[in-house]
């Protein structure tokens, strides 16, 4: 019931951020901002994905224009890449499943709260050592097929739609009140955009923007609390608990207490600029996506059965995506490395060291993957 509960939680906070932003953008629309009414934001959301280099490029020629139309595209694509904790938690998916009891997962022990364990209230459930597989008949098969689907859809409607949606609101937002800003992101929003939308539609913008902000934060921070805990309780688990006779709710139980405790223990330090601490978060989570965009292609072509094999546009998706946050970690690392580490340019043998690993990753990858797809459709 605790899950349940945080899951309705969660429910309620993300209706009402997005409550929160529609009733803003219709206070904009009837107040004639961001363009001429419905015409001006429909205008806007016709120009998602359109890049303005008439803006981008203003008063630049030749080879300015050539620079600074190369950072702008790297600023805009790393944006992609490391958009905040996204991928992490897409990642997470099938722990969700798992704890839900959705599809195989109903035969799949798991995660009971130690308290309630230790207090009768619950039982521990029993975690296999190899996992559980359905046999390929076709009821099986039809059954994998409707899960599959109910998956793409959640995932297509809550990445995907809400996605669009929150960043055309936004985006809109920024238009109407801070075109052609030079600031960044939190300055533009807290200097700017908030002070003048109180002025035009009264202060209860601001809270409520503010309540909006906190419920998406806390909502994505909370997630990613849970999500964090249950990867490492599983790592923990399989590489050393098995062997010792560890438990897993007990494992989970101290790890949440150790990620809680390291938490707190950050506010009381005081950091001067906590929001540091969600660039940091970002780029970690953008890098982290290179090895596990590799390691799952890999591991799901050597281990799962014929008819549970990704399909050859899956695996070529799944190779562009490592390589496309490959090379942005690697424009990190660099980036990290001769600005906090150094203090200089870390020079051609290091740069070389650093895409000679990205680029033998993507051989390895791409080898690795075919061959285990080749052999597995032959059996």
């Amino acid at each position: 019931w605790i899950y349940r509960a945080i899951e309705l939680a969660e429910l309620a906070l993300v209706i009402l951020a997005y409550s929160i932003m529609v009733i803003i953008l219709i206070g904009l629309i009837a107040a004639g901002k961001g363009g001429a009414g419905f015409g001006g934001w429909y205008e806007q959301f016709a120009s998602i994905g359109r890049l303005r280099w008439d803006l981008i490029l203003a008063g630049k020629t030749g080879e300015e224009a050539a620079a600074a139309r190369s950072e702008f595209l790297l600023d805009y694509l790393g944006g992609l890449a490391y958009a905040g904790a996204g991928g992490y938690i897409n990642l997470s998916e099938s722990v969700w499943v798992r704890e839900k009891g959705y599809g195989m997962a109903a035969w799949h022990g798991r995660i009971k709260n130690p308290i309630f364990i230790l207090w009768g209230r619950e039982k521990p459930e029993e975690i296999p050592d190899f996992g559980i597989i359905a046999k390929p008949e076709k009821v099986n098969l039809a059954r994998w097929k409707a899960w599959w689907y109910v998956t793409s859809l959640e995932h297509f409607i809550m990445f995907a739609c809400t996605l669009i949606a929150g960043a055309f609101i936004m985006s809109g937002i920024a238009r109407a009140y801070a075109a052609g800003t030079e600031k960044g992101a939190i300055d533009m929003w807290l200097l700017d955009v908030l002070p003048k939308m109180g002025a035009d539609m009264g202060n209860w913008v601001q809270y409520g923007f503010g309540v909006m902000e906190w419920a998406i934060l806390f909502t994505t921070q909370l997630a990613i609390v849970d999500v964090f805990v249950r990867n490492s309780t599983d790592i923990v688990f399989d590489m050393i608990g098995k062997r010792r006779g560890w438990r897993i709710d007990w494992i989970y139980f101290w790890l949440l207490t150790i990620f809680v405790a390291w938490g707190i223990g950050i506010i009381l330090a005081q950091v001067k600029k906590p929001w540091i601490l969600l660039v940091i978060g970002a780029n970690i989570a953008g890098i982290m996506m290179w090895p596990y965009s590799l390691t799952t292609i890999i591991a799901n072509t050597k281990m799962l059965p014929k008819y549970y094999q990704p399909g050859w546009l899956k695996i070529l998706g799944m190779w562009w995506a490592t390589g496309f946050y490959g090379y942005f970690s690697v424009l990190v690392i660099i980036d990290n490395i001769e600005k906090n580490i150094l203090g200089h340019e870390l020079g051609a043998v290091g740069r070389g060291v650093l895409w000679a690993i990205y680029i033998i990753s993507l051989i390895v990858m791409i080898v690795l993957s075919t061959y285990y797809h080749m052999k597995k459709m032959k059996t």
